[in-house]
């Protein structure tokens, strides 16, 4: 067995971890490509009620649930490990200042040059998080941690507020939001009908980048912010939080709140709470209510934005997971296989995001295939899209290992 200590310089678990979330984010954007059923209902302006929600669609949008609340919340942890191994090494606040603010700026870049110019996703609410957290990481880690349960349990009651102040009528932001994504005929019609509907929201436009989805009309082109980022700066806060504690774990590795036993802790209480709260079927659901006691409305949780028992559930199944991990990487007595898929994709998470979209839009372009082959094909195109990937990671790794100066250290 190895040494506490030694084991958490290396971290395996972490990259097997982000690794895992690729895999399943490919599943997602490749159904997003070929299948037409692929479901986009986890929200309260996105569902209708009683629409229909096939299991097998139902579970493969689900599985996939976990990755952008891991992948906020790893990147929080990630930071935490190199920072104070910086500041340690005696860099100056105002240097890690800037380099948070750099990455910051470069996720909002390729969001808004690369990926969507017209659509906020997760790299907008990752650089907005990289940069709120320039203050933020001055704060304890009581404080930081607080901070960000604070943040997700007052979310539906800010959002509430926010009606009430500006005067927005919640029904008809659900309608153009719901219209804007589920568009058909004529797109300019569409866009002119979804912004006569979209006249009364007002100065609830403000925010919209900060807490519930939402179009924002920069002449006449939408702007979505479907990741509006407040919600998912208190999942990279968490981590932040547990990156801290790791570094504390590897100084006094004899601690009794070891890595493992904060993750099962985390991960039940996690469950717990999406458990009484999914049950009570009220406040922490973001107003997608179960319409019955089938397990597909239990787990038909608000991810835009995230409510209480979206974040709970999926940090909670995040932390145990990475218990696995963690109890795992105890296991070795050599260093871990470099090229394992896991290790490999989630050591160039970035790269590969940014990458397998387009190469998947593609792909169902040019073979005619886009919205054609249904759930069977959505599983074949993630395992094209991975095989394809694969070797283009292993390639970026070297390379960006080879020169960790160059303008790569910021993917």
């Amino acid at each position: 067995m190895m040494n506490p200590s030694s084991t958490l310089r290396r971290l395996p678990a972490l990259d097997w971890m982000r690794g895992l979330v690729m895999v399943l984010m490919a599943v997602d954007h490749a159904g997003g490509v070929v299948d037409a059923g692929h479901l986009m209902t986890d929200s309260w302006g996105l569902y209708t009620p009683g629409t229909p929600l096939p299991v097998d669609h139902f579970l493969t949008r689900w599985i996939t649930h976990l990755c952008a609340p891991t992948f906020l919340f790893l990147a929080g942890t990630s930071l935490a490990l190199s920072m104070e191994k910086r500041q340690a090494g005696g860099t100056d606040a105002r240097t890690l200042d800037r380099h948070l603010f750099k990455r910051g700026l470069v996720l909002l870049a390729f969001e808004m040059f690369w990926v969507n110019p017209f659509g906020q996703q997760v790299l907008f609410a990752l650089g907005m998080s990289f940069i709120c957290m320039i203050p933020l990481r001055r704060l304890s880690n009581p404080m930081l941690v607080g901070g960000a349960v604070l943040i997700v349990v007052a979310g539906e009651a800010v959002v509430n507020l926010a009606f009430q102040i500006t005067g927005a009528v919640p029904e008809t932001l659900r309608q153009s939001i719901n219209m804007l994504m589920h568009m058909t005929g004529d797109p300019m019609e569409a866009l002119q009908n979804i912004r006569n509907l979209q006249s009364d929201t007002g100065w609830f436009s403000l925010f919209m980048p900060f807490v519930y989805p939402g179009i924002i009309w920069l002449g006449p082109a939408p702007m979505i912010f479907l990741y509006p980022f407040t919600g998912w700066l208190a999942m990279m806060m968490l981590g932040w939080g547990f990156g801290r504690m790791l570094t504390a774990y590897q100084a006094h590795p004899d601690s009794a709140w070891h890595p493992e036993k904060v993750l099962l802790v985390a991960g039940g209480i996690g469950l717990s709470v999406f458990a009484v709260l999914r049950g009570l079927n009220s406040y922490g659901n973001m107003w997608l209510l179960r319409e019955d006691h089938s397990l597909v409305q239990w787990l038909h949780v608000s991810k835009y934005p995230p409510s209480i028992t979206f974040t709970a559930l999926e940090l909670g199944l995040m932390a145990l997971c990475l218990y696995v991990f963690f109890r795992y990487q105890r296991t070795l007595t050599g260093a871990p296989r470099a090229w394992n898929p896991l290790m490999v994709f989630g050591q160039t998470a970035l790269f590969f995001y940014i990458f397998h979209m387009h190469i998947l839009g593609l792909a169902g372009f040019l073979t005619g295939t886009t919205g054609q082959l249904g759930l069977p094909g959505t599983y074949l195109f993630t395992l094209g899209i991975l095989a394809l990937m694969y070797p283009l990671c292993v390639r970026f790794r070297r390379y960006k290992a080879a020169n960790p100066h160059k303008w790569v250290r910021y993917i």
